[in-house]
């Protein structure tokens, strides 16, 4: 199995290609996997990133504007060359905090892996296309622009520093309401937001919170 090392990915972290770029399908739209596909289950961060610097020119989150095929999605148009990088099947609600025009770069948070439209399992699907109007004749290869191939199985290992977390969203009313993957929480008399599976945080006063989450930020 290869391994490559690229500090331009949008896991930063480990992550596996799962499903490559142009494998041949009749029961694909264009007759080819017009993306690359990166397992939940083969990441050790679930949080996506931007691919490069750009801006925003079309975030869609829960139903509403969703296409069945793509889910939730986020698509970053590049600086300099034009080209539009589309990430897709995120989960419900985590890329609520994106608008169209805001300017992104590789250090900004997207959303979650999900398993949102016609998903056939949690993965991120990445693609890329010369133009926003996306069509069969427009696709590139992701893999091969942001420069860590395309062999299904290939480790990517990310090099380029992890930035700190994103910022939690509003609070929501009552506490213990999931907004998307976030929980907002009470503990020692301080608020807390928490997501994902795996965390125990330290508290000023040196007691430890375990809490069902991978990350977690105290709420001022």
């Amino acid at each position: 199995m290869a391994t490559v090392t690229s500090s331009v990915t949008p896991i930063h972290g480990t992550c596996t290609i799962g499903q490559p770029y142009g494998n041949p399908s009749t029961g694909y739209t264009c007759g080819f996997h017009t993306g690359v596909d990166f397992p939940k289950s083969q990441m050790d961060s679930y949080n996506i990133y931007s691919v490069c610097s750009g801006t925003v020119i079309k975030n869609v989150t829960g139903v509403t504007g969703r296409t069945p095929a793509l889910g939730n999605e986020c698509d970053v148009q590049r600086d300099g060359d034009g080209l539009v990088f589309r990430f897709c099947h995120m989960e419900n609600g985590s890329n609520n905090h994106l608008s169209v025009g805001q300017h992104v770069d590789t250090s900004t948070y997207i959303g979650i892996v999900g398993n949102t439209g016609n998903s056939y399992g949690p993965h991120l699907h990445l693609e890329c296309s010369t133009t926003a109007s996306w069509n069969c004749n427009t696709f590139l290869n992701p893999g091969e622009q942001l420069g860590f191939g395309n062999t299904r199985g290939t480790v990517i290992v990310y090099d380029g520093g992890t930035p700190p977390p994103p910022p939690p969203p509003p609070p929501p009313v009552p506490v213990d309401t999931p907004i998307g993957p976030f929980y907002h929480r009470l503990f020692n008399g301080k608020w807390f937001w928490s997501t994902e599976p795996g965390y125990t945080g330290s508290l000023e006063d040196g007691s430890r919170k375990t809490e069902n989450a991978k990350y977690i930020w105290e709420y001022l």
